[in-house]
């Protein structure tokens, strides 16, 4: 892993070798054939299905921490206010 430092300084410089990078790259998506893109939004189609099912796992786990927690401050309180133990 690159220092921070290092880091800044590639992302914040090179600028002439990522110009020269983006106008290649727009060239290219002028020649490039029909079946390369329609390959292309195949492919973007599944990984987007796939990255949907990930949000909603983190989502979901992110769901059961809360819940826990709040479990456990009810608990906390219940305890604090009636001195019984919360199921």
């Amino acid at each position: 892993m690159l220092p921070l430092l290092q880091h800044i300084c590639i992302a914040a410089g090179f600028w002439p070798l990522k110009f020269c990078l983006w106008i290649f790259l727009l060239g290219i998506c002028f020649v490039m054939p029909n079946s390369a893109m329609s390959g292309y939004g195949q492919f973007a189609r599944v990984l987007a299905g796939v990255w949907l099912l990930f949000q909603i796992i983190i989502l979901l786990d992110f769901i059961y921490d809360v819940n826990e927690w709040l479990l456990k401050k009810v608990s906390i309180m219940a305890q604090a206010c009636f001195g019984v133990q919360a199921v």
